[in-house]
């Protein structure tokens, strides 16, 4: 799922603020679950520690480790799909990223930058005595794994990167979330977290309407109404960590296998920017999955779930990289020859 601000002029903005409080005042705001009770509930399992941090994992089956990292607005939840059948076959552990799901909302501002979640990556990697892992990334977790690849590689074996925005994400769209800042409380309680803005932005990320349950709603909305939830939209929407943090992954430097994985039909990320990417990935490879938008381990949990195997099991094995996606349900093939290594690829 992608949460995100529309870009308006200053006027327009301030008038939506000023909309946003009355809307609150008159239909009262979401309450935030507190963080002792989601520690206590016997439905949630497991957690690492992190430099005093609970951060919530959740792992199954056993052989070669490999990480599953979600998106903005996403958890852990998000993969709940595929977990079972690639845990068939390796040890999948899902983390839940500062400021998401069921870990713990850290008050450092940093941790909400892209190296902060990389620190966390790599804490609870080595919490659970993980050196190094394939990773899988969707589009916000997409641009951090890709940036764990560049800057950590002796942790990161190969990469899927899954509709992923770039590493660098937009500045733009933070700067937007920046200005939401002083009515920050209001606009996540009183706007956000609602269901219908929840629903409203998992529409955005289908290709198929009909998927979008209430239940589908209510699962995404829970594990982001969680106490500290304000703080992290504050720092989450406001670039941390200096001018390194937010610099451009050079993808010619990454040298781990890449597969990158898109749904043809994502209005967010247009599959044209993954083109551009995988010419400049020295071993990447785009499979694209039909009937598809931006969240295809829910969409079409099968038609991933093989890709991401087969890549995994046959595209990794040397540097040469044979691997060539295939199925039914892909439409292309790449990468294409090398496009000038100045276009840029991605998009929030």
């Amino acid at each position: 799922m992608a949460l995100r601000l529309e870009s308006h002029p200053m006027r327009s903005f301030a008038s939506a603020m000023a909309l946003l409080v009355l809307a609150a005042v008159v239909s009262g705001c979401v309450s935030l679950r507190p963080y002792e009770e989601v520690w206590k509930d016997p439905r949630v399992v497991r957690f690492v520690d992190v430099d005093g941090q609970r951060v919530h994992v959740e792992v199954r089956g056993s052989g070669e480790p490999v990480v599953l990292v979600h998106g903005f607005g996403g958890s852990v939840y998000s993969w709940r799909l595929v977990v079972p059948e690639l845990s068939q076959t390796f040890q999948t552990i899902a983390i839940d990223l500062n400021g998401f799901g069921y870990t713990e909302r850290p008050e450092a501002r940093k941790a909400y930058s892209r190296t902060g979640q990389l620190d966390l990556l790599s804490g609870a990697m080595d919490a659970l005595g993980v050196e190094s892992a394939h990773f899988v990334g969707h589009s916000y977790g997409g641009g951090l794994v890709l940036t764990l690849a560049h800057q950590r590689p002796e942790r990161v074996r190969s990469v899927v990167a899954v509709n992923s925005v770039a590493p660098e994400w937009s500045a733009r769209g933070r700067r937007l979330k920046s200005i939401a800042s002083p009515v920050a409380p209001l606009f996540i309680r009183g706007w956000a977290l609602r269901s219908r803005n929840i629903d409203r932005a998992l529409r955005r990320s289908f290709s198929d309407d009909e998927l979008v349950t209430p239940e589908l709603v209510e699962s995404y909305r829970e594990r982001l109404r969680v106490e500290g939830a304000i703080r992290a939209f504050r720092n989450l929407g406001k670039p941390r960590g200096g001018s390194a943090d937010l610099a451009a992954v050079p993808y010619e430097e990454i040298q781990q296998p890449i597969l990158l994985v898109w749904g043809r039909e994502d209005t967010l990320i247009p599959v044209e920017k993954a083109r551009s990417a995988a010419a400049r990935m020295p071993h990447g490879h785009l499979t694209v999955l039909e009937d598809c938008g931006h969240m295809p381990m829910e969409e079409q949990p099968g038609a991933f779930v093989a890709e991401v195997e087969r890549f995994l099991s046959e595209g990794t094995r040397n540097e040469t990289m044979a691997f060539k996606p295939s199925g039914s349900r892909i439409i292309s093939k790449w990468p294409p020859p090398m496009m000038a290594a100045s276009t840029r690829a991605f998009s929030s």
